[in-house]
């Protein structure tokens, strides 16, 4: 429970330059440990900050490939080979005052796949121009460019993806 895991989405990439690629880009407080089983890459965090700090990220790409990296589970095999969802960052615009909360844009969330967090301004409120929200989605499902909230009163929520995997 205290490790996050990471795998690319296609193909792989060299664990040296894995192991370099990461320590370039993390600016860690603290120390982790990192293991490799040939598919998944396992990381243990020292703090639970850096930890977090981590699973907030952009997608990231390393040598030209996808590296997904998220809360590892007990029902995760080391054999998993499938990708069965990618976390994409959102952003949420034209969302309606009575949906600004974040129990409102986890439910506007959900209709797109699974919320894993929120950045920090949308965590906090402090910003209500737009939402941003990291959300695992599947892969092979059509991604919306809007969500229809109710009736012709109240505008749709527009949707900006930082990227979009291809189906």
């Amino acid at each position: 429970s205290e490790c996050l895991v990471g795998s690319f989405l296609a193909g792989n990439v060299n664990y040296m330059a894995v192991k370099s690629h990461l320590q370039k880009v993390w600016k860690l407080k603290g120390s982790y440990e990192i293991f490799f089983d040939k598919q998944n890459y396992f990381f243990k965090f020292a703090s639970e900050e850096d930890k977090i700090m981590v699973l907030r990220r952009d997608p990231m790409f390393i040598r030209g490939q996808m590296f997904i990296i998220s809360k590892w589970n007990p029902s995760l095999s080391s054999a998993q080979a499938a990708v069965k969802s990618v976390p994409i960052w959102v952003h949420l615009y034209r969302i309606p005052i009575m949906l600004w909360s974040l129990l409102g844009i986890n439910w506007i969330a959900c209709h797109l796949g699974r919320l894993v967090c929120y950045d920090e301004n949308t965590e906090r409120m402090k910003r209500f121009e737009y939402a941003k929200c990291l959300i695992e989605v599947s892969p092979d499902k059509e991604l919306p460019e809007f969500i229809a909230v109710g009736d012709e009163s109240c505008p749709n929520i527009l949707i900006e993806y930082s990227w979009k995997p291809l189906i």
